[in-house]
């Protein structure tokens, strides 16, 4: 949510989605991370008020670039058991 300065919103959401999480335009107790931008909107203060991890922009960078990294190293069936526990919202 907000406006991110160094990536776009469409490379942000690639990034998740090549690293096997889903974007969604809302955020429930089934999030497990907001990206925030500047000037972020409501879905800040819905993560704020359910108790989500608020990333911001080099803090999500650096968790997808650990996760690109630790994804190279282990095997295709625990990737997709991974993949399947990530859920981030933008």
């Amino acid at each position: 949510t907000g406006t991110l300065s160094e990536l776009s919103r469409d490379e942000a959401k690639a990034k998740i989605r090549t690293l096997g999480g889903n974007v969604s335009s809302s955020v429930s107790k089934e999030t497990d991370y907001v990206v925030v931008g500047e000037n972020p909107g409501s879905k800040y203060t819905d993560a704020q008020n359910l108790g989500i991890k608020i990333l911001n922009e080099d803090e999500f960078i650096g968790l997808s670039a650990n996760m690109l990294e630790y994804y190279m190293e282990i095997d295709d069936k625990e990737i997709e058991k991974l993949a399947n526990l990530a859920r981030i919202k933008l």
